[in-house]
């Protein structure tokens, strides 16, 4: 049984964020998650299944959720329109979308061992080098606006996970730097983005 939880589990608390530091995450979201995984662990106790679950970072890539950062920030650029978000000192794991897929099809095979497990880069990486990349490969730096909302008053201002453990139990590591993520996120048909 895999179970796909979210880094957002750990809420705000010293970084890196390891599979056994307390769940802290207290928006809705993260309540969902860990309820989630509180719940599949119980099942599998049940059910004497083992239990995988899956923390990933930020995932982006193909096939992203429209109101999700990267999305939103392609969909304003290609259509001219100006992009408004926090400072961006606020920082993240992302992770591409193949990467999770890998680890994903490690932990169903039979044989994984059961456990949590980090779906990260272990690199912190910061929001505002984030947007202005991907506005500098599209040729759009003057449509950005850093800066012009404020943060969520629960702003996690560092997130990064430790994947130690997935390495050392489950041989992953993440493959895709980030920015050849990001360059295949632009280069990707706009359909398959925010799909």
């Amino acid at each position: 049984m895999v179970y796909v939880s979210s880094g957002e589990v750990y809420g705000l608390q010293p970084v890196p964020f390891a599979e056994d530091a307390q769940r802290l995450g207290d928006t809705p979201y993260a309540k969902a998650k860990i309820r989630g995984e509180d719940e599949v662990r119980a099942a599998a106790a049940r059910l004497r299944l083992e239990a995988v679950i899956v923390r990933p970072g930020v995932v982006y890539g193909p096939g992203q959720r429209p109101g999700m950062l990267i999305p939103s920030l392609l969909a304003a650029l290609r259509a001219g329109q100006r992009f408004a978000c926090t400072p961006g000192e606020q920082t993240r794991d992302f992770v591409h979308v193949r990467d999770v897929a890998r680890l994903l099809a490690r932990c169903a095979e039979d044989g994984a061992p059961a456990g949590t497990y980090n779906a990260g880069t272990g690199i912190e990486s910061a929001v505002a080098m984030v947007v202005r990349a991907l506005a500098w490969r599209l040729g759009r730096t003057d449509l950005v606006d850093l800066g012009a909302l404020p943060y969520r008053g629960s702003e996690v201002m560092r997130y990064v996970l430790d994947a130690t453990r997935a390495k050392e139990r489950l041989g992953f590591v993440a493959q895709v730097a980030l920015a050849d993520g990001l360059e295949s996120v632009v280069s990707c048909p706009e359909e398959q983005v925010g799909a």
